[in-house]
């Protein structure tokens, strides 16, 4: 089998350049009545207390990249921890993911610069596929001709949860580097910026015209998938979450290895140096990082260390 939703695993596990490079133009937050604990019968959202040897507190967010304005206002234990937290810590360096020069790198890495086209790349079956696409959504063919499989790929699975009413502009990276920003609290990242960008343009010509051709046949049901991670999300049914996650990765443990394993791993051990060293703040990864085989929590908790899942 081969995992069709590849492309919106990457765009969920990162922090949202591919998302924001892909985006129409979409209005600002609106504040609604809702929380992502508030439905939940036990209680739980995705949040955990790490209590640290000084007797002050790091905190773990899950995030969900991409989301609807009715997931806020968030619950009152998520934003009280951004408030006790003197610093907050995301996957990467969340503004200069928005320097115009490094959306730049990355069309580099993600467009084709030597005259040629995707058509050109592809068989024809697959273009016309893709045309296909483009057509249904109305994105212009000279612009969009420019992309790499990879790079449409992602896209494809962006754009299919825009048009579901999803959007990074509401994700909770945009929200907490905005707040810090107004409390002048520090910002810091796990992964330098390039990182993520190379480990992006790593998947070119890994069977990249298979995972494009099978993420644009599912298409339609993306935003259902999505939904379920959404809803899992707000409750913080981890569970729930791990089962989605697995079902994407069956059967390509490498792909796993790459976007999830092998960069929990580096993140425990410099949260590991983090709390030996007394450092406090709040942590805010995507959920997918939280959930399933060697997630973060877990390997913080061989570590020694105490979470509690609020």
């Amino acid at each position: 089998m081969i995992p069709s939703r590849f492309f919106l695993f990457i765009a969920l596990l990162f922090t949202g350049q591919l998302a924001s490079f892909a985006e129409a133009p979409v209005s600002q937050a609106v504040v609604a009545e809702k929380s992502p604990g508030s439905s939940s019968s036990q209680g739980t959202m995705p949040l955990w207390e790490l209590a640290m040897p000084t007797g002050e507190t790091l905190y773990i967010v899950g995030s969900i990249h991409l989301l609807k304005p009715d997931a806020y206002p968030l619950a009152t234990a998520i934003e009280e921890a951004f408030d006790a937290s003197p610093e907050v810590i995301f996957e990467t360096d969340v503004e200069a993911l928005q320097d115009p020069r490094m959306q730049m790198k990355l069309m580099e890495r993600g467009l084709y610069s030597d005259g040629s086209t995707i058509e050109d790349h592809v068989s024809k079956e697959t273009y016309e596929i893709y045309t296909e696409f483009l057509n249904e959504y109305g994105l212009p063919e000279a612009m969009f001709n420019k992309f790499k499989p990879w790079m449409a790929g992602i896209t494809a699975s962006v754009l299919a949860m825009q048009k579901a009413g999803y959007s990074p502009e509401h994700g909770l990276e945009q929200y907490f580097s905005k707040r810090a920003k107004e409390a002048g609290k520090p910002m810091s990242g796990l992964e330098e910026p390039m990182f993520q960008i190379d480990l992006l343009a790593s998947f070119e010509n890994e069977r990249e015209e298979e995972f494009l051709v099978k993420t644009i046949q599912d298409l339609k049901a993306i935003p259902d998938y999505f939904e379920k991670m959404d809803q899992a999300w707000r409750t913080g049914n981890m569970k729930a979450l791990a089962d989605l996650l697995n079902e994407g990765f069956e059967g390509f443990p490498e792909l796993a290895e790459k976007l999830l394993y092998a960069r929990n791993r580096d993140w425990a051990e410099k949260l590991d140096a983090r709390i030996k060293a007394g450092e406090p703040g709040i942590v805010i990864v995507g959920a997918g990082h939280l959930a399933g085989k060697e997630n973060l929590i877990d390997l913080l908790q061989a570590k020694g260390y105490t979470l509690e899942q609020q």
